[in-house]
């Protein structure tokens, strides 16, 4: 079996901007891709948690058109960022306490191409960070 096989967790954010220090998170997305049956090649049945959160400050119209999302939907139907965020790193916690391997995904600058981190599960410090919010904007 290859790393693909085992067990994935993929993690993704839309935010009001690229500004970590200063742009709120507007969904988040966790998926977990059980282990593939020995032998077996080919989609497996997922788990999915998303969440759609109120944001504090106006989701500039730059990330609505990106994401879709504005401030008035986000606000009705969304969840208050503490709790959603809570959520978020106790699956996280969980997942990756039982070795799930962490993917993650970006798209860096305007290019579009989500880059995809598969050799994260190399890394311990990776999970931690993941949870702790380091570099996740949590």
């Amino acid at each position: 079996m290859t790393w693909y096989d085992d067990p994935q967790v993929l993690f993704d954010l839309e935010t009001g901007g690229i500004d970590w220090d200063v742009d709120e998170i507007v969904t988040g997305a966790v998926v977990l891709v059980p282990r593939a049956p020995e032998g077996q090649r080919g989609p497996r049945p997922v788990k999915v948690w998303e969440w759609l959160i109120a944001p504090e400050r106006d989701i500039p119209q730059a990330a609505t058109d990106v994401h879709g999302i504005t401030t008035a939907y986000a606000r009705e139907h969304g969840k208050p960022p503490a709790r959603a965020i809570e959520e978020m790193v106790s699956i996280l916690a969980v997942l990756l306490g039982e070795g799930t391997s962490p993917v993650g995904f970006a798209s860096p600058g305007t290019a579009g191409i989500p880059l995809v981190s598969a050799g994260a599960s190399a890394d311990p410090a990776f999970g931690t960070a993941l949870v702790a919010g380091g570099g996740t904007g949590l």
